[in-house]
């Protein structure tokens, strides 16, 4: 399992300011026109959604598995409209 706190490269205790902060960093390193990877982008942005939010953060630090992302209703709901 992938340790979103090693991917972003910041501890635990980590601000939401600096989480932020060391996303802008990764990305630059690992984004594909800087020479990295697609899948090491992946992994800096799937780590910086989970711990950018307070509510999959903490789902994230109590159980060590990244929350699934739920359906938005909302657009269920206009699909259904259409049809």
């Amino acid at each position: 399992m992938t340790d979103l706190y090693k991917v972003l490269k910041v501890r635990r205790i980590a601000t939401p300011e600096r989480i932020k902060s060391a996303f802008r960093k990764r990305s630059r390193e690992t984004h594909t026109d800087t020479g990295g990877s697609s899948e090491a982008f992946q992994e800096v942005k799937q780590a910086y959604d989970v711990l950018s939010n307070p509510q999959s953060r903490a789902h994230y630090d109590a159980t060590g598995e990244i929350p699934t992302k739920q359906p938005d209703n909302e657009l269920s709901n206009v699909a259904s409209a259409i049809h």
